[in-house]
């Protein structure tokens, strides 16, 4: 992926890229859940910061995630529901840069 977080990275940007990372996944023939370990890995982010948003995106009904926020998933019904809020996120990320 070759984007990393930083301290100042804003929750929309933290967002969209878990929202890739899970992207990426659901298009596997048989989409596993993500464990919270390997997305903070790939994002070099703290699982505390991590869960946090995990439980954000839950709530606001971009993904699936058990209550611990340990596993996460993003399905096609997600895809679609999840879409104006990708486009206001690209945009945005558009506008600022």
């Amino acid at each position: 992926m070759g984007r990393y977080f930083t301290e100042n990275m804003s929750l929309k940007m933290k967002r969209l890229q878990i929202f890739i990372l899970l992207f990426e996944n659901m298009k596997e023939k048989l989409p596993q859940l993500v464990p919270s370990t390997s997305i903070a890995d790939k994002l070099d982010i703290c699982l505390t910061d991590l869960r946090q948003v995990l439980k954000n995106m839950k709530e606001t009904g971009i993904i699936e995630t058990n209550p611990e926020q340990q596993y996460s998933l993003i399905t096609h019904k997600k895809i679609f529901f999840a879409g104006s809020v990708i486009f206001e996120v690209l945009i945005n990320f558009l506008l600022v840069r």
